[in-house]
């Protein structure tokens, strides 16, 4: 996920359509002693899946930024080449690109519940009626779990 992201925001434009507003800061993830085994590991995964990280050194990291209290931290990964997008952007230009080849957006529109048909899934339940549609995506976000609960499924943590 890391790799397809990181080269989406990269190449917006050419990828989605519109400026998603990236700005290529790189990323640090400084780790304690006490949770530091399983950082090769981590990293291992993540080039072997293409992606740029790296350990690096405390003088490395005080050369990315000088500001920064490393004495309670034991390990350092770098990933150059990831960042962040502005959402606003982001989420304007997916919209667009939504929109321009007929796609119909529902503003202000609460999913209710899921419609079915047997086993399957057919649709959500609207506060502004009902939507039938072939694929559902629960992307709901942090309220994922209430639609989730209409068809009697529970998330679980951990």
């Amino acid at each position: 996920m890391v790799k397809r992201s990181v080269g989406n925001f990269h190449n917006f434009d050419d990828a989605d359509g519109g400026d998603g507003g990236f700005v290529n800061t790189g990323w640090a993830f400084l780790i304690p002693d006490h949770v530091s085994d399983g950082l090769s590991g981590n990293m291992k995964l993540g080039q072997e899946h293409g992606v740029d990280v790296r350990e690096i050194m405390p003088d490395e990291l005080h050369e990315i930024e000088p500001r920064i209290d490393l004495s309670d931290v034991h390990r350092f990964a770098y990933e150059p080449d990831a960042g962040y997008v502005d959402p606003r952007r982001s989420t304007y230009a997916y919209v667009r690109r939504f929109l321009d080849p007929g796609g119909d957006l529902k503003e202000l529109t609460s999913v209710r519940g899921l419609l079915t048909d047997g086993q399957r899934i057919t649709g959500v339940q609207t506060d502004k009626g009902d939507i039938s549609c072939e694929t559902v995506v629960n992307a709901a976000g942090p309220w994922a779990h209430r639609i989730a609960a209409t068809m009697g499924w529970r998330f679980r943590s951990g």
